[in-house]
């Protein structure tokens, strides 16, 4: 009934979590990639109650989310994308239900109030299908490092077109409507 429940010490077991879900009717959620691979490992089922599951942090294990998919066929998974300093997410693609793992998992479209580019190592905007490094903006983004100018002069200064942006490091590509992440720029 648009409520928030905020649990007030970390729950990491299953058992724990079906308490949770139980308790506070939960229909929507958001987990590390890390802490839903463990949750499907150990209960595929336990995400049937929840209609709208949001994983990210990490690239998503393409195994584990055929999995939650096949057993949970009534709820929505999403790839949620962004870096820490554009707030919580930047860009949310929803799984397809017939998702083939032979597909990579599209990190999504960008939302409200988020713009991003994909550039070369110059800075230049590459062509649509090119790989090149995400750069974002927005009203989610941070102004910058609290104390820290060294990185706030690395990261957040990134001129394209008048306009400031902040280099994530990832290495993406974007087909005209969604970005895909290919790796980070520093691996």
């Amino acid at each position: 009934n648009g409520s928030i429940a905020f649990i007030p010490d970390p729950v990491f077991d299953v058992l724990s979590w079906k308490e949770v879900l139980n308790k506070y009717n939960i229909t929507a959620s958001w987990f590390t990639s890390s802490l839903f691979n463990v949750f499907i490992d150990l209960d595929p089922y336990l995400f049937s109650k929840i209609s709208n599951v949001f994983v990210g942090g990490e690239a998503l294990s393409r195994g584990h989310v055929l999995k939650a998919l096949s057993v949970n066929p009534n709820t929505n998974f999403f790839n949620g994308y962004g870096p820490t300093e554009n707030t919580t997410f930047t860009t949310t693609y929803k799984i397809p239900t017939d998702y083939s793992e032979r597909s990579a998992i599209s990190i999504g479209s960008l939302l409200a109030n988020s713009e991003a580019v994909v550039v070369d190592d110059s800075n230049r905007i590459v062509p649509i299908y090119s790989q090149g490094e995400l750069l974002v903006r927005g009203k989610g983004l941070s102004k910058g490092y609290v104390e820290n100018k060294v990185n706030d002069n690395k990261n957040f200064l990134v001129e394209i077109n008048e306009q400031t942006y902040y280099r994530t490091g990832d290495i993406v590509s974007f087909d005209g409507q969604r970005f895909h992440y290919i790796d980070r720029k520093d691996s």
